[in-house]
């Protein structure tokens, strides 16, 4: 949720000084925390037994060797290319995402009408394959005709959403009250991490989330982590102040990840673009390096993906001084993350980790 805080708060730092805009920021961060935390007591109350429904399918489908589909519009691409990862990374499930290359491949016209159908068709999806569908905000007819399709297939559907009315043909909705997009997402990523974390857990006899056991643990635990010591509004307020300022002042940013956090990072990206969409030298200078597939497999080629690949694809940018550089390592062990921090001394180093080195 981190990058999120950094670009929805460049919104709104409008003040004279850095003190009073550091103040301000904080103060939008600890609401956005309580509103995050208030949606997610919520969801524990009234989801829970349709999260529990979402799970049991998605580990029927891994135990009967069936796939798995996301689709999701817009920006819940993003949320859905970080489920697919990590569905991929602890389950071995056989696990799919719509990306703009399959989206395009069915028709010239972007977008196409019917490709998550001629997709679905592709694969000749149903009989107990799993669609897993994610619409926050507008309701989407290119959603609902794959959710069709599929039911009329045999297959299963599961729609995750923010809208009252839920669509026809789906077995398990899980419903999210709140309106706001940001806080929105930050649920669809926990449901979708606790599903994967529970499978893992009822599967895997080497995998020891003990919050994996129950939906409500699982929530427990993740708030635990915000009210944690080392979770700093303070922090949170100098990365959102840094990042405006050096945008502003003719600096780039670039981030990059691996894996479910390089969708953390394209996900950071197309929203600070939307923040400055009005600024074309600043939406310009702001850079999603994991998207560049074409370059990372250049490096992969050399066997220097574990390490330097990040670096080498910066190196070509040409980092001047005082660009940001916004790494993001959910394992906090990624040494290709650390790789371009050491080599970049003079740029502005931001780490989003989790607990470990």
């Amino acid at each position: 949720m981190h990058e999120q805080f950094a670009c929805m708060e460049s919104k709104i730092l409008f003040s004279s000084t850095v003190e009073e805009s550091n103040t301000n920021s904080i103060g939008h961060i600890e609401k956005y925390l309580l509103e995050v935390k208030n949606e997610i007591l919520k969801t524990m109350e009234k989801s829970r037994e349709n999260i529990n429904d979402f799970a049991e399918a998605m580990k029927q489908a891994m135990i009967h060797g069936k796939e798995t589909m996301f689709l999701g519009m817009q920006q819940d691409c993003h949320t859905i290319s970080h489920a697919c990862a990590d569905y991929i990374k602890f389950n071995r499930l056989r696990a799919l995402h719509m990306d703009v290359p399959e989206m395009t491949a069915f028709g010239n016209d972007y977008p196409y009408p019917r490709n998550y159908v001629e997709t679905l068709r592709h694969r000749d999806f149903g009989e107990g394959n799993v669609l897993i569908c994610i619409q926050l905000g507008n309701r989407s007819k290119i959603l609902k005709e794959a959710l069709d399709y599929n039911f009329h297939r045999g297959g299963i559907n599961i729609l995750i959403t923010n809208q009252p009315e839920t669509c026809d043909n789906v077995h398990t909705a899980v419903f999210i009250s709140s309106k706001n997009i940001f806080i929105s997402s930050d649920i669809v990523q926990l449901i979708f991490h606790y599903v994967s974390a529970h499978l893992a857990y009822e599967t895997d006899p080497d995998f020891h989330d003990e919050g994996a056991k129950s939906f409500n643990e699982y929530c427990g635990f993740l708030l635990q982590s915000i009210e944690n010591s080392r979770f700093s509004c303070e922090i949170l307020s100098s990365i959102t102040l840094s990042i405006r300022q050096k945008l502003m002042s003719g600096n780039s940013v670039y981030a990059f990840g691996n894996g479910g956090s390089s969708a953390i990072a394209s996900y950071f990206v197309d929203e600070l673009r939307e923040i400055y969409k009005g600024s074309l030298k600043a939406y310009s200078r702001v850079h999603d390096i994991t998207s560049l597939k074409g370059l990372i497999n250049s490096c992969i080629h050399h066997g220097s993906y574990k390490s330097d690949v990040f670096t080498k694809i910066l190196d070509r940018f040409g980092i001047n001084e005082g660009d940001v550089l916004l790494g993001v390592s959910s394992s906090g062990n990624s040494e290709n993350v650390v790789h371009p921090f050491k080599n970049f001394p003079k740029s502005v180093r931001i780490g989003i980790l989790g607990l470990q080195d």
